[in-house]
C-alpha cells in the first residue's frame, strides 16, 4: 500500500515538473519569437528612415545651393528681362520643390520614429506604412525628382545671365548642363522609377525552427566574440 502511494506521489511530482517545464519552454519560445520579430521590424523601420533622411538631407543641401546662386548673383543691365524673369521663376519653383520635399520627408520621418516604438512586428509597421507614409514617400520622391532637371536647368538660365555679354561661355555651360540631364534622364529611367514604384511588404511570420536557428546563431556569434 505505501508503494502503491509513493509511485502515485512520485507520478504527480513529475507530471508537475513537466507541465511547469513546459510552460517555462513556451514562455522562452514566445520571448525568442517576440524578439525576432521586434528586430526584424527595427531592420525596416532603419531602412525606412534611412531612404527618408537620404532625401531630405540632399534636398536641403540643392536648395541651398539655389539660394546661394539667387542671392548672390549680380545681373548685367544689359540682360533682357525675359531671361531674368525665366531664371527667377526657376529658381523659386526648385527652391520651393525642394523645401517642400524637405519638409515633408521630415514629417513622415518624425512619425516614422514615432510610431515604430509602439509596434511589436513588421506587419503593423508594413500596415502602418501603407496607410500613413506610403503615398506621401511617393510624392516626395517624384518632387524631388522633378527639381533634380529643374536644378540643372537653373545652372544654364544662371550661365546666360552671369555671361551674357559672352557667349560662348555661356554656350559652354548649358553643353555641360545638357550632358548632365542627359545622364540624370538615363538613372532616372534606370533607378528613379525603380525606387518610386517597388511594393515589398512582407508580413509573413517565422516559422519557430527558422526563430531558433537565427536565435542559436545570433548567440553562437557574441560567444564566439566574447572568446575573441
Amino acid at each position: 500500500m505505501a508503494s502503491v502511494v509513493t509511485s502515485t506521489l512520485l507520478a504527480v511530482s513529475e507530471a508537475t515538473r513537466e507541465h511547469k517545464w513546459r510552460e517555462e519552454d513556451m514562455l522562452y519560445r514566445g520571448l525568442v519569437n517576440k524578439q525576432f520579430m521586434l528586430g526584424r521590424k527595427d531592420r525596416l523601420v532603419d531602412l525606412r528612415s534611412r531612404g527618408l533622411s537620404t532625401i531630405s538631407n540632399h534636398s536641403a543641401l540643392m536648395a541651398g545651393f539655389t539660394i546661394v546662386m539667387f542671392v548672390e548673383l549680380s545681373v548685367p543691365t544689359n540682360v533682357p528681362t525675359g531671361l531674368i524673369v525665366a531664371y527667377g521663376a526657376v529658381s523659386a519653383l526648385v527652391c520651393c520643390m525642394l523645401s517642400l520635399t524637405m519638409i515633408q520627408t521630415m514629417l513622415v520621418l518624425t512619425a516614422v520614429s514615432q510610431r515604430s516604438q509602439m509596434m511589436d512586428n513588421i506587419k503593423q509597421f508594413n500596415d502602418f506604412w501603407v496607410a500613413r507614409c506610403d503615398e506621401k514617400w511617393r510624392r516626395t520622391f517624384r518632387w524631388f525628382s522633378y527639381a533634380v532637371p529643374l536644378f540643372l536647368l537653373d545652372i544654364a538660365l544662371v550661365g546666360w545671365v552671369k555671361f551674357y555679354d559672352t557667349p560662348a561661355a555661356a554656350a559652354t555651360i548649358s553643353g555641360i548642363t545638357a550632358i548632365a540631364i542627359i545622364v540624370w534622364l538615363i538613372d532616372q529611367c534606370f533607378w528613379g522609377t525603380y525606387l518610386a514604384t517597388i511594393v515589398e511588404y512582407k508580413n509573413t511570420t517565422p516559422t519557430l525552427g527558422s526563430v531558433e536557428m537565427n536565435s542559436r546563431q545570433s548567440s553562437f556569434g557574441n560567444d564566439a566574440e566574447n572568446k575573441v
